[in-house]
């Protein structure tokens, strides 16, 4: 039987504030009496619910990856074509990184957060799909997933400073293309 400890009202209202300030004023300039004020109670009371402003920068990572991963998974799930799932994968997820600003340099930041495990463990899982139902050549799934990651992640940050724009439609049918049939012409 499995047991979860649902999180109080006032816990779960710390850790959005919490994830609205680290977000707007990054992790070091956050400080923990900021957090408490913004919500209107003392610092000291912060401490009967996290011990630290790590811990509660960790639960708030948790609680990012664990919504983050739950969309993902969705979206493995609509569909039985690995192409549009990794399409459509591709979109939402610059998309939701996007979203997160500063955050997201906080998350890069933490190797292998609770965002990289999880998204990591989902790609494996599809990529071994795909070579189960002889789409997708034999190949390391985990060599893959993090081949396409590091491939994302690199768009992410690259794309809009070298092309000073954001990415495009354009730009995610390139990188399916490129991912399922590579550069060489055939």
């Amino acid at each position: 039987m499995e047991i979860t400890v649902k999180k109080s009202t006032k816990e779960r209202e710390i850790v959005e504030e919490a994830k609205k300030l680290f977000s707007h004023f990054g992790l070091k300039k956050t400080s923990l009496e900021d957090i408490a004020s913004s919500l209107g109670m003392a610092k000291t009371s912060l401490y009967y619910y996290f011990k630290s402003k790590s811990e509660l920068f960790k639960e708030v990572l948790k609680d990012e990856s664990s919504s983050f991963i739950k969309n993902i998974k969705k979206i493995f799930e609509s569909s039985s074509d690995i192409k549009e799932i990794l399409t459509i994968y591709f979109k939402k997820r610059t998309e939701y990184i996007k979203e997160l600003s500063k955050l997201r340099n906080l998350i890069t930041k933490a190797q292998k957060s609770p965002f990289v495990l999880g998204e990591e463990n989902l790609l494996i899982a599809l990529i071994e799909k795909g070579v189960k139902d002889d789409i997708i050549k034999k190949i390391n799934p985990e060599l893959l997933a993090v081949l396409i990651l590091s491939l994302l992640k690199g768009l992410e940050k690259n794309l809009p400073l070298i092309r000073k724009r954001d990415i495009e439609e354009r730009d995610y049918d390139l990188f399916i293309d490129i991912l399922f049939n590579g550069i060489l012409k055939k």
